[in-house]
């Protein structure tokens, strides 16, 4: 087999996109056996295609509420360790915890970044900044990747870091794809910004952030933040999303386009679509009630954690890479179920597949990490519709989030 010669982005991709290889719904099990089943994974078939002898320096490390993984990160470094990957992968929200986090907590809680990682003993943010806020399910995530702790060197992630010596060199690159594109920048922030902690990126020759896919984690004061400690980087290649500390993203991903209120109004009309694109001198078809329900109860959940904020969800400085809609996945059925699997089969290969393609490493990502990639985008997409499908006790509030989001879609 003749190797590509992979540039740096290509190999954070490919190891942020197989930290999801835990994500399909045969995984279950010990936390202990599942990070051995990752790290198997990647010795076998994931190091030998990026050249040269990589190597795991920190982890796997699975967190597995009932035996279901919720989160995984690892450390991987290059052959001449000149370059360490912190991949993490997006939360599973097949998990039970993640789950209840979502549906109940995930947007409408706002939390000043400041506040947001006790063990860090708080973050800084630079004279002139106004309280950036980020989701509770982002700050949820974040901590439980903070509170791993590796089973071999017995180091979590901020002590394993500082405990490397002469990195003043070496470049340090947090990368992960889906969820783990709005986790990955904001562990980068706090570790950069924490007040408790010997960790500092001035003792790295390069700290670089590669989020691809990711929702919007907080506020316009914590996308300001962020572009202030990580700015924008270019690798100068005729492709522009070659890049650092901008979320790359697929013009038809859906996932994306949560959680900013006007982008998550535009997920119904992505794709053509009997509800966009009715025949000549036929009205469209109505939008599938489940659809609907998704995309109001997000769009009020979205204004919800704005006033919550005082400040909307804002994207983090990003690079939009314009996608292709799939004509062999073509969003056609018979009946309102058949058409929002359809749906979902575009979504699915928009915000899995075609980023393969832009990163040009289709043919070395595995269907496994595939498969786990797109049961957790559904997964996602399923927890947004039952944000609008509360029962009783929450009413009233179930109320409100599709009042404003169907007051918000109806504008658009």
């Amino acid at each position: 087999m003749i190797l590509p010669n992979l540039n740096l982005c290509q190999q954070a991709f490919i190891l942020s996109h197989e930290s999801n290889y835990l994500g399909n719904d045969d995984a279950k099990g010990l936390p202990l056996v599942l990070a051995i089943q990752l790290a198997e994974h990647l010795n076998k078939a994931v190091f030998p295609n990026l050249g040269g002898k990589w190597s795991l320096v920190w982890g796997p490390v699975v967190y597995a509420p009932l035996g279901v993984p919720a989160n995984v990160m690892y450390v991987a470094a290059n052959p001449d360790r000149s370059a360490y990957f912190v991949a993490i992968a997006g939360t599973n929200f097949n998990a039970l915890l993640s789950d209840v986090i979502l549906e109940d907590n995930c947007v409408v809680g706002a939390i000043p970044f400041a506040q947001a990682f006790p063990s860090l003993g708080g973050c800084n943010a630079p004279s002139g900044f106004d309280t950036p806020h980020i989701s509770q399910g982002t700050q949820i995530g974040v901590n439980n990747l903070l509170s791993m702790v590796d089973n071999l060197t017995q180091k979590s992630l901020v002590d394993f870091l500082c405990s490397l010596g002469s990195t003043g060199s070496k470049t340090l690159i947090f990368n992960g794809h889906s969820l783990g594109g709005a986790l990955a920048p904001t562990l980068a922030l706090a570790l950069a910004t924490s007040k408790g902690t010997k960790f500092s990126t001035s003792n790295w020759g390069n700290v670089f952030v590669l989020p691809t896919a990711g929702p919007t984690p907080g506020d316009a004061n914590f996308a300001k933040l962020f572009q202030q400690v990580f700015p924008p980087v270019s690798l100068g290649l005729e492709q522009d999303y070659f890049a650092w500390n901008q979320n790359i993203w697929n013009s038809l991903d859906a996932v994306p386009h949560a959680w900013v209120t006007s982008m998550i109004a535009e997920i119904p009309s992505l794709y053509p679509a009997p509800w966009t694109t009715g025949q000549t001198g036929v009205p469209p078809q109505p939008m599938p009630s489940g659809l609907e329900k998704q995309i109001d109860g997000a769009i009020g959940s979205s204004l919800l954690f704005g006033i919550n904020a005082f400040s909307p969800f804002t994207q983090l400085p990003n690079i939009q890479v314009k996608g292709s809609f799939n004509e062999q996945i073509p969003i056609t059925g018979k009946d309102s179920d058949a058409l929002s699997a359809a749906f979902m089969a575009q979504v699915g290969y928009q915000h899995i597949d075609a980023y393969a393609k832009f990163f040009s490493v289709h043919g070395l990502v595995s269907s496994n990490a595939q498969e786990g990639l797109r049961q957790r985008t559904e997964g996602m997409m399923a927890a947004m519709k039952r944000m609008a499908e509360k029962p009783k006790r929450r009413a009233a509030m179930e109320n409100l989030v599709q009042h404003l989001g169907k007051k918000v879609r109806q504008s658009e």
